[in-house]
């Protein structure tokens, strides 16, 4: 059936220039058409795919022509070719998810097939340390997994071409059986799994970089049949055991007992962090499991052996929420702050004791360990901590920066030291300090004026 691809304006599209448009006579309309077309090639194809009514046959051809249109030869691409190139298909794509959009799957689809497949291509013969043609080669990769759920693409067919993409990838883009599933029936479904089974038999013995995209077909698999032992199996054999991955799995089964030992596991070998991820669990789910099940001195272990190795103030809240649920909160924080208090001492910073002070929201003890011991990278923090019921202190703390900030001579401190300046300036005044500024900003002009560059930066940023 013939269809229209239904046109997605610009949300910025002011009403009244939508109104100017619609009241433009037949024969200046088209003009301003043909002169827009004549302006810029991405316009051609837009009006073309807009202007007439064809079957989705029809508009998926002219959709590939267009893809093919922008992709180089085989030439080796330099870093901007890479990046113009990237820009041309990204514009192309806009078109494409407009007949996406409009319902005609089946007319996006070959075009975005044509698109991943030769973008994939390309990036093996280009300097795209920009990036820019992997993400062009990833949302097509997307957009394509996308139209194949929404038409009616061959289920087998589908799946010889998505057995074959992952198993020549190169590491990219991502693919992954979920996104492509619900395209595949049984038969294609089976197809699938018959050549992922083959290709891993083919890969027996080989080392785990060489069979990633395998193994993690395989997972997919597993995880698509719901078979916990083979995806358990699969990911301890990867050159990391993938414990958070692993814990995850046994949780979602309700195998709790399994998953704990695996936690118990993952702790022993020292994988655990404050954030986890599919190799390392995470301190606070992992001290929230073992007081759930009655082990707080294993929580409160798990924690200290994370503030000890990563102190801060989001270590040392976990810290102490754990501990308040084991009801040492007294005890763990004093313990805390004798470890600050001893890294000040090794230091000669006290940035840590700063934090915790802050953490506990106690402003004024944070500022006097700061006289005491130099507040350090926390100097930040406690900045914005005082700023607005002492705007001079915090003008302190970014005019004791500045000097570090000036030492290298480049633009980028240049511009870091001009910003240092706007804020002191903006908090001598609320202070009422506005000549303390003004004498400090004459002292840093004169003590760099043969840095004409830096004087200049200071200039535009309104600091003369």
């Amino acid at each position: 059936m013939a269809r229209r691809i239904q046109l997605a304006l610009p949300p910025d599209l002011n009403d009244p220039l939508k109104d100017e448009l619609t009241r433009m006579p037949h024969e200046d309309l088209v003009d301003l058409v043909v002169a827009l077309v004549a302006r810029d090639p991405a316009n051609e194809r837009l009006v073309a795919l807009h202007a007439a009514e064809r079957d989705d046959g029809q508009l998926g051809k002219q959709l590939t022509e267009a893809v093919r249109a922008v992709l180089p030869g085989s030439s080796f691409m330099d870093y901007r070719r890479a990046i113009a190139v990237a820009r041309d298909v990204q514009e192309v794509l806009d078109e494409i998810e407009q007949v996406l959009d409009s319902g005609q799957a089946d007319a996006a689809a070959p075009a975005l097939k044509t698109a991943v497949t030769r973008v994939r291509t390309l990036t093996l013969r280009a300097d795209d340390s920009s990036g820019a043609l992997g993400d062009a080669c990833q949302r097509a990769a997307d957009l394509y997994a996308t139209a194949c759920r929404q038409g009616h693409s061959d289920p087998v067919r589908l799946a010889r071409w998505l057995l074959k993409f992952r198993a020549e990838s190169p590491g990219w883009p991502n693919l992954r059986l979920e996104q492509f599933v619900a395209a595949l029936d049984d038969k294609g479904l089976a197809v699938y799994r018959a050549g992922v089974q083959e290709a891993s038999a083919k890969q027996a013995g080989q080392d785990h970089w060489s069979r990633f995209e395998i193994d993690l077909m395989l997972l997919e698999l597993a995880d698509h049949d719901g078979d916990v032992e083979t995806a358990v199996t699969l990911l301890r054999q990867r050159e990391h055991p993938e414990y958070g991955a692993i814990v995850d799995r046994l949780r979602a089964a309700d195998r709790p007992a399994e998953a704990i030992a695996v936690l118990d596991e993952a702790i022993a070998a020292g994988r655990v962090s404050i954030e986890g991820n599919q190799f390392w669990v995470g301190a606070q789910d992992a001290a929230a499991t073992y007081l759930d099940i009655g082990r707080p001195e294993d929580a409160l272990a798990v924690l200290r052996s994370i503030f000890r190795a990563n102190p801060s103030r989001r270590t040392y809240a976990v810290l102490v929420w754990g501990a308040q649920r084991a009801g040492t909160a007294e005890q763990e924080r004093r313990a805390a702050w004798d470890y600050a208090a001893e890294r000040a001492k090794r230091t000669g910073s006290g940035a840590l004791l700063v934090d915790l002070a802050l953490e506990e929201g106690d402003v004024e003890r944070a500022w006097a360990l700061a006289d005491e011991h130099g507040p350090g990278p926390s100097w930040p923090a406690l900045a914005a901590a005082v700023e607005d019921a002492r705007p001079d202190r915090a003008a302190d703390l970014y005019e004791a920066d500045l000097a570090t900030v000036l030492g290298p001579a480049d633009r980028r401190s240049y511009k870091q030291a001009a910003r240092h300046l706007q804020r002191i300036r903006d908090l001598r005044r609320s202070a009422g300090q506005e000549e303390a500024f003004n004498e400090l900003l004459s002292q840093v002009r004169e003590q760099h004026r043969r840095r004409p560059a830096f004087l200049t930066i200071l200039d535009r940023a309104g600091l003369k």
